[in-house]
């Protein structure tokens, strides 16, 4: 069984989660419409405004990690590691 990440969770919401298909949302976008319950390990639903996002500073020497980084900043609603 896959672990439960912010990520697994945000490809999750991508594939099922009629909204966050509507919004075609890039992962730095996510946030600003849905909030990670550290508790349950998913998304839900925001009913605030007023978010503030952050994505980690990787660099290119750290290979995979900064070209996945890339493909989530650039590509839209992802549902999958294979589709990145």
């Amino acid at each position: 069984m896959i672990k439960k990440t912010m990520l697994t969770e945000f490809f999750l919401m991508n594939k099922i989660n009629e909204d966050a298909k509507q919004l075609n949302l890039l992962y730095t976008e996510f946030s600003q419409y849905f909030v990670w319950s550290t508790t349950y390990k998913m998304w839900t639903r925001r009913h605030r405004g007023n978010v503030i996002g952050r994505i980690f500073i990787c660099y290119p020497t750290e290979g995979e990690r900064y070209y996945l980084r890339l493909l989530l900043m650039n590509v839209r609603c992802p549902k999958s590691y294979k589709i990145l």
